[in-house]
């Protein structure tokens, strides 16, 4: 097994609305291990952006983060990134130095008044320290490591004049410029086509193989997380319900809710001529979290007088996958957590 390199635990953020206090994030606990690839699934609303957003300490108000510690081990001694000052160097440094992040809206990540060069020369001169000279045929030719053509013309483009697919490569740019030990990639290819979409794939694992960087990958595809995962966390409701390797994940879902999404997604041949299968309701809202196990309104398998009363607790399996339901409650193969 790697080393950690980072460990989140007990992460709780939440948001004031005039309706109440939501819970976008209700007791997190996750890691990702140096040189690996940690997929994070599930539907949107699950609190998977909003758990990136909270290792960086980038959320901003009405929300807050709670409770909970983010340890980062990447430096000579671990810190908790939540305890930090805002103005202590280690956070500068972990902001970009140490961890990229590739948001999900490339046109709410960009300024619009400034070039796209103008950026990623920026982030090249805090992060590397290049005079400004050597910063723009850097950034030229990472535009064209991300498939932007014509790069030495694009570089000097402002974000209105890009598609939605070109601005997304130009965030990709940025996160990567400094060469981090952990990528956070939210989404990185939704806007791009599947050429494309394959291109910045191979390119996030031969930097990940070069420079033995980790990656938090966040994504709806499971054809994804098929190429890409080592570990694969399933978030519903702003809880992580199941913990395995996606070799465990695909051949042996352990939770309800993987086993639906995992029905949902079409097989060539087998699928014809019939119905996609669906998983039924939607996600509740988190100001009225069902009683018991978040997932049992929705859960085929779901035991009545138990996961409509009780919360599913964690049961750990043999080599250490989790999964929080009551089916496995009582079955030897695992033990309560």
């Amino acid at each position: 097994m790697s080393e950690p390199l980072l460990e989140i635990s007990g992460l709780h953020t939440s948001f004031d609305t005039y309706d109440g206090k939501v819970g976008a994030v209700d007791g997190v606990e996750l890691t990702v291990e140096a040189g690996k690839t940690l997929c994070v699934v599930g539907e949107s609303g699950c609190g998977k952006s909003v758990t990136a957003r909270s290792i960086l300490r980038l959320v901003e108000k009405p929300g807050s983060i709670d409770s909970g510690t983010v340890t980062w081990h990447g430096g000579e001694e671990p810190f908790d990134v939540l305890s930090l000052d805002d103005k202590d160097p280690r956070l500068q440094k972990l902001r970009g130095d140490d961890i990229g992040m590739i948001f999900q809206e490339p046109a709410a990540s960009l300024l619009p008044l400034r070039s796209i060069g103008a950026q990623l020369i920026e982030a090249l001169r805090i992060h590397t320290g290049m005079d400004k000279k050597a910063a723009r045929a850097r950034a030229v030719e990472l535009l064209g490591l991300v498939g932007i053509p014509d790069a030495e013309r694009r570089v000097d483009a402002y974000p209105f004049q890009l598609s939605g697919g070109m601005c997304q490569r130009a965030m990709i740019a940025i996160a990567l410029c400094a060469e981090p030990a952990l990528l956070i990639a939210d989404e990185p290819t939704t806007a791009l086509d599947v050429t494309t979409q394959a291109r910045i794939l191979d390119l996030i694992r031969d930097l990940q193989a070069r420079n033995h960087m980790a990656v938090m990958f966040i994504t709806h595809d499971l054809g994804v997380v098929a190429e890409m995962a080592d570990e694969v966390a399933v978030m519903y409701l702003g809880r992580v319900v199941e913990r395995a390797s996606v070799e465990e994940v695909f051949a042996d879902p352990k939770h309800p809710y993987t086993k639906a999404l995992l029905r949902s997604v079409p097989v060539l041949g087998r699928d014809r001529g019939r119905d996609l299968p669906t998983i039924p309701g939607t996600v509740p809202n988190p100001l009225h979290r069902p009683k018991g196990c978040s997932f049992h309104p929705r859960c085929t398998e779901a035991i009545a007088g138990r996961c409509d009363l009780d919360e599913p607790p964690e049961v750990v399996f043999d080599g250490g996958r989790t999964a929080q339901c009551v089916l496995y409650d009582d079955q030897s193969e695992g033990d309560r957590a």
